[in-house]
């Protein structure tokens, strides 16, 4: 009964090379469907079928499965196909991510983890003379730009000592109406914590 459904005839190529032929099988846009369960199948293997106008189809197995019948319902191959010469859509599932960071090695990856390490060693004495340095170029106030030079020097000091942690904290208390100056340097600051 459902042999009369099958009315196509294909040949199926695996891609070792092992050719079937005579197999019956209903074609569709993107499956082809078969009811000879014995056939090995592989991933990558061509099926072709002449068409009535003497041209030879192929159709390029992306994926197959077993699709178990029950009843009167015999079971049956489901291949996945796309015809040759066709490209295939691109689909992405994860959201395209771009992190671009502020460093010497900044990358940019799409749709990719970044699975590299980088080691830079910035000297402390550097960090603090970049603070400085936009502190007097940003900090109009003489006040200010003053007592926020003087914990530029604490902190440099404590680094040294041990006592970083605490001096970082009364400087970020202190900056907090000049972070949008600071913005660059604060993440170098804070990884001498």
């Amino acid at each position: 009964m459902f042999d009369q459904l099958f009315n196509d005839t294909i040949t199926i190529v695996n891609s070792d090379g092992t050719k079937h032929e005579g197999i019956a099988a209903i074609v569709q846009k993107e499956k082809v469907t078969i009811l000879d369960v014995s056939i090995p199948i592989s991933t990558n293997g061509t099926i072709e079928r002449l068409l009535p106008s003497g041209q030879l189809e192929r159709l390029s197995i992306i994926d197959y499965h077993l699709s178990t019948g029950m009843g009167g319902i015999p079971d049956v191959y489901e291949i996945s196909i796309e015809r040759e010469g066709t490209r295939r859509a691109v689909t992405t599932q994860d959201p395209v991510n771009i992190h671009v960071s502020d460093s010497p090695q900044a990358r940019i990856n799409l749709n990719s983890t970044d699975q590299s390490r980088n080691s830079i060693i910035i000297e402390a004495q550097e960090i603090f003379a970049r603070v400085r340095d936009l502190i007097k170029e940003c900090v109009q106030d003489g006040d200010g730009q003053d007592q926020l030079l003087d914990m530029v020097d604490d902190m440099e000091t404590s680094h040294q000592s041990g006592d970083y942690k605490t001096a970082y904290q009364r400087f970020m208390a202190l900056a907090a109406d000049h972070l949008t100056v600071l913005a660059p340097i604060l993440p170098r600051l804070a990884s001498l914590l």
